[in-house]
């Protein structure tokens, strides 16, 4: 649990660092950091997140997006990705 604990905040934090402004309006980073904002918050209470995410799909729309094909965004939501299976 704190694995996946640590990975949801390296996402927030990394998602803040490329794209500060992105979280106040619509679009894909915005919506990665409200899921990954749940997921994390069930994780502080112990609880299994139960939604499911297609994470390719979000990956995929992330890279369309943004352009940032090399982001490191995309190697932690696959990492988060596989913790949650």
């Amino acid at each position: 649990m704190e694995e996946l604990k640590e990975t949801c905040r390296k996402i927030l934090i990394l998602l803040d660092k490329e794209f500060p402004n992105q979280q106040y309006y619509a679009g894909v980073v915005k919506n990665i950091q409200t899921i990954v904002k749940n997921i994390y918050s069930s994780a502080l209470s112990d609880e299994t997140y139960k939604e499911k995410i297609n994470f390719n799909s979000l990956i995929r729309e992330f890279v369309d997006e943004t352009t940032h094909f090399s982001s490191p965004v995309i190697p932690e939501l696959e990492k988060l990705d596989r913790l949650l299976s």
